[in-house]
């Protein structure tokens, strides 16, 4: 199971290679680092809403709720330029059970 200390070291050792690397291609315009909860998330007590509520707090930018027939998508993001973090979460079905 990673932790937030693998994540955050991850990201570092992605960056120095890019960095150490200048004939790697990057993109044009953006990077986008997404993550989509679910079981595969740490059950740390909070319903994946809360996750994304709490994700939208730290990022400083309103969650995003939106309607797709009878499923509900949640989600926030914050563009660090030209890199974009985005967390979401789908409740899938009228109930809302994924």
């Amino acid at each position: 199971m990673n932790t937030r200390e693998d994540y955050v070291a991850g990201l570092r050792a992605a960056a120095d290679f890019i960095e150490q690397h200048p004939d790697l291609p990057v993109p044009a315009y953006a990077l986008n680092l997404s993550g989509s909860l679910g079981s595969a998330f740490h059950d740390d007590g909070r319903t994946p809403e809360d996750r994304v509520a709490a994700a939208a707090q730290a990022l400083g930018v309103p969650m995003a709720v939106e309607t797709v027939g009878e499923d509900v998508h949640y989600s926030a993001g914050r563009t660090f330029v030209p890199v974009e973090a985005r967390l979401t979460y789908v409740a899938f079905g009228a109930d809302g059970a994924p």
